[in-house]
């Protein structure tokens, strides 16, 4: 019998990789309860993500191409797992999104929590979203963490807050600490940077008139905001339908002190 012949073909570790994941029975402990959802079509971005891997052999380390390749086929059926865990996470169990999400007062208030939460992950800024325990007799706070917690600040999203009289729709406080520039210890060779505590909050309201003026209980409802330690945010009907995004960023600019960058033209 010659070589070639005893020669077995190469398994494709990408499949082998996907066999294993469904046959594993951890995966029962989810809400799915069936392993078949981590291995359901992979969206575009995996998949441009592991073309690309492919064709760039790693440059450091000690991999040569052929031992890289099957990785790099494999990496596509690791992300779309990892992101399910993540899913699951968040849709799931005793600190999940969907619960705050039922306890917005409309559907304009749920859109821009939508966009403040992206627009804050992409300022690398750790969120969390919270609202009063709707459960029972239970006394506390519902938290959702939407990140890992490893930025030095936090936007903390509180949903429908009493505070006094007063109904909060939507309230942001960013809190922890942010690094600024020492200018009286820097030098142009040697930048200085000091972190500096942050503790800010506001209140976002869709209840503005595309004018911009404001009725006079808006006005006392805004002067009582700003004694207890809070900007009030407007927005229109209007100017939400136009460009979400636009106004999230505005928000949390306000708040936050950051911007995004401008789009590349």
């Amino acid at each position: 019998m010659s070589k070639k012949s005893e020669q077995r073909p190469e398994p494709h570790f990408g499949e082998l990789f996907r066999q294993s994941l469904v046959q594993w029975g951890g995966w029962q402990k989810l809400i799915t309860g069936s392993a078949e959802v981590f291995v359901e079509p992979i969206s575009d971005t995996i998949q441009s993500v592991a073309q690309h891997q492919a064709k760039s052999p790693a440059r450091i380390g000690t991999l040569s191409p052929q031992e890289w390749q099957p990785i790099a086929t494999t990496l596509p059926a690791f992300l779309n797992a990892y992101l399910q865990q993540e899913l699951d996470r968040v849709l799931n169990g005793p600190r999940d999104f969907l619960t705050v999400l039922r306890l917005v007062d409309d559907n304009l208030t749920a859109q821009l929590l939508f966009s403040v939460i992206i627009v804050a992950r992409e300022l690398h800024l750790d969120v969390e979203v919270s609202c009063k325990s709707p459960f029972g007799s239970e006394i506390g706070r519902h938290v959702c963490r939407l990140s890992d917690g490893r930025c030095l600040a936090t936007l903390t999203i509180l949903i429908g807050h009493e505070h006094g009289e007063e109904h909060l729709p939507l309230v942001l406080h960013i809190h922890g600490e942010e690094m600024v520039l020492d200018k009286d210890e820097s030098t142009p060779q040697n930048p200085v940077w000091v972190s500096v505590p942050i503790d800010q909050k506001g209140v976002i309201y869709s209840d503005g008139l595309e004018s911009g003026s404001l009725t006079l209980q808006q006005r006392r409802r805004d002067d009582f905001l700003r004694t207890q330690g809070f900007k009030p945010i407007r927005f229109s009907k209007a100017q939400l339908e136009r460009d979400l995004f636009r106004c999230a960023g505005d928000a949390v600019k306000l708040i936050a002190g950051k911007d995004l960058p401008p789009p590349d033209r």
